[in-house]
């Protein structure tokens, strides 16, 4: 599809992931409510305090403003819109923030990162078997999407991480 995620530059990019959020009515949250803005950064702030080794260093990457920072952020709203444009809920969102992020922005660049990290957490299916945790990046969106909740997120982000594409991970190193 020529006007998807893929279709967008990475300032784009990062900015359809802040419109879908916008976009993202309450319902389509766990429990029917979503969380503020603020919530969310506090949340991704939390996680980078707690997030010990290595996941610490790629999340604290993942939200930098630094090239390398911005261009994996970028990297990863292409993957929470492509999995949002995946679910019936989550759709109608992903689609009105893709097409809003095509128009003109006369606005500053905004700091993304917090948001397009907590917004890939809570759109990422994460399985639990008895062989771990079973993660599904862009094919397995969930038709609602997951509360930011820290304890559960820190259980869960080495495997998010660990599943992140390679190019992702080699351009934070």
């Amino acid at each position: 599809m020529s006007d998807g995620p893929d279709a967008l530059n990475d300032e784009q990019a990062r900015h359809a992931a802040k419109l879908f959020y916008d976009h993202l009515s309450a319902a389509a949250w766990e429990g029917g409510r979503k969380p503020a803005a603020e919530r969310v950064a506090t949340v991704v702030g939390a996680l980078q305090e707690q997030a010990v080794g290595q996941d610490g260093a790629v999340l604290k990457g993942l939200t930098a403003p630094t090239p390398a920072g911005l261009a994996a952020q970028a990297a990863l709203a292409r993957i929470v819109l492509t999995q949002a444009l995946a679910s019936p809920a989550t759709a109608p969102a992903a689609q009105e923030a893709v097409a809003g992020a095509l128009q003109p922005n006369m606005g500053p660049a905004l700091e993304y990162g917090s948001m397009i990290v907590a917004m890939l957490l809570s759109t990422t299916k994460i399985d639990h078997g008895a062989d771990g945790w079973h993660v599904h990046l862009g094919g397995g969106a969930a038709d609602i999407v997951a509360a930011l909740r820290v304890p559960e997120l820190l259980d869960k982000l080495p495997a998010v991480l660990k599943a992140l594409p390679a190019d992702i991970l080699a351009r934070l190193a």
